[in-house]
């Protein structure tokens, strides 16, 4: 699991770094167009961003799901949005403790059962999950990929798959004013300097991929939460739900389908 994307991932850091530096240090911007061949299980859930997790669930933020709405079509397997392999939802399982404040929501995750598992292809795959004692530590190198805005600043929505880089921050990074961020149950990740990178609007559960140390797997370490815009020094920071956290509740709904 995750194996597809690990010549992409190295060939990211090697050289799609240079490319980026040149073409995108300017302007604050989801990142530069990939094709789902490098993300096959990425799915799109019309508003917000998923991760095929099983043949027959998909992980994505808790606040993307709505009590008082039908919920949202599943397009698999396109690079283009609303396009691909359209599968529809059977079961939603929003993390019991969810909730939201002023600050934002807490709990931000949740699991989606289509009505009949996929079939692996190509452009279809499953992403492993981070484990319970998997450690990401700040300076990791991850990436996060989605349809969403090309811009944080205004909105500037494209139907291209697109794909950023970002790093573990420090807490001392994440944790100020108006800007709540809870180091057990959450990933604070930061733009590359130089390279403003990021997550943006409609991007919301979209999965970030970190590579583990322990066996050098690429898995889903985050779900992309909320952002903050640019500061002084054009950086980004982007909150995602740590899947190490919630693993065994995952892993408890995904083996009760069994």
């Amino acid at each position: 699991m995750g194996a597809f994307l690990l010549p992409f991932f190295m060939l990211y850091f090697n050289e799609g770094i240079v490319f980026a530096t040149k073409v995108l240090a300017n302007y604050t911007i989801v990142g530069q167009p990939t094709t789902i061949e490098h993300y096959p299980s990425l799915v799109h859930l019309e508003t917000c961003v998923g991760a095929l997790v099983s043949p027959s669930h998909v992980m994505t933020a808790g606040h993307c799901i709505h009590k008082n709405k039908l919920p949202p079509k599943a397009y698999i397997g396109n690079t283009q949005k609303l396009k691909g392999k359209q599968k529809t939802i059977a079961e939603i399982h929003r993390h019991p403790k969810f909730s939201r404040d002023k600050q934002g929501p807490n709990n931000d995750i949740a699991l989606l059962r289509l009505s009949s598992p996929v079939t692996i292809s190509e452009t279809i795959k499953v992403s492993e999950m981070a484990k319970s004692t998997d450690v990401f530590p700040p300076g990791t190198l991850c990436m996060v990929a989605g349809w969403g805005s090309l811009s944080r600043k205004a909105i500037n929505l494209t139907s291209e798959l697109h794909t950023a880089i970002m790093k573990v921050a420090k807490p001392s990074e994440c944790i100020f004013k108006q800007f709540y961020f809870d180091v057990k149950s959450e990933m604070c990740l930061t733009s590359l300097t130089g390279v403003n990178q990021a997550a943006a609007p409609g991007d919301s559960g979209a999965p970030l991929w970190c590579q583990r140390s322990c066996d050098q797997k690429i898995v889903v370490a985050g779900v992309d939460s909320r952002g903050v815009l640019p500061d002084k020094n054009n950086r980004s920071l982007d909150i995602f739900t740590k899947v190490s956290f919630h693993y065994k509740w995952l892993r408890s709904i995904i083996d009760n389908h069994k």
